[in-house]
């Protein structure tokens, strides 16, 4: 559907130097401990992983600088048809960052003129891992998303399923306190014409 925004890359050499240090990076993710654990290994089908949301994982950090190559290179991965670095990033990035610093540096670094890939790629995180942005406390990263898309892509059909996500959520969200604090309330009797200790004497519950 998007391969007509996925340009090929214009010369050898560049594409030459991206697979080096692209090269370089695998190599440090598999000195991780965290990428060695079976469990963290997803089967078929399966995205979730048993990481703390939040938190990167305690093993290697990358070298200085390495992320933020990382995360501009999302955007052109696309541009030139790259199928793999953009999953593998979304499998692999928990070991070593959290959804807010990917993100932040995302929106920072993203190039604008290209809005479908912005999209695409955004669009691919939130499908194939909802946990990253659903399951933070309050919603901030879900309305750190909306807040990007209202100012730079209002219209996108992205930013209407983005709202319509983070819509439902809240009311769900709002429906499970209205209903603890019901549940809360009317386990507790109310006692009348009693001391306060109802062993102490005959009480009659309201």
């Amino acid at each position: 559907v998007f391969s007509c925004c996925l340009p090929t890359s214009s010369g050898s050499g560049h594409r030459k130097s991206q697979i080096g240090w692209l090269l370089h990076f695998w190599r440090h993710l598999l000195k991780i401990p965290c990428l060695n654990r079976p469990s963290l290994i997803p089967s078929k089908g399966e995205h979730k992983s048993t990481h703390v949301l939040g938190e990167p994982c305690s093993g290697k950090i990358l070298e200085p600088g390495m992320l933020e190559k990382l995360v501009k290179n999302l955007v052109p991965s696309l541009q030139r048809g790259d199928p793999f670095f953009v999953p593998a990033f979304l499998y692999a990035y928990r070991r070593f960052s959290t959804t807010k610093q990917v993100l932040d540096l995302f929106f920072k670094s993203a190039p604008h003129s290209v809005p479908s890939l912005i999209c695409f790629f955004l669009g691919m995180w939130l499908d194939k891992y909802p946990d990253d942005f659903c399951k933070s406390e309050d919603l901030a990263i879900l309305n750190q998303l909306m807040a990007y898309l209202l100012v730079n892509m209002p219209f996108s059909e992205l930013t209407v399923r983005v709202h319509r996500l983070l819509t439902q959520l809240e009311d769900l969200e709002s429906t499970d306190t209205q209903l603890k604090h019901s549940e809360e309330t009317f386990s507790k009797p109310t006692w009348q014409n009693c001391s306060q200790d109802p062993i102490s004497k005959p009480c009659r519950a309201k």
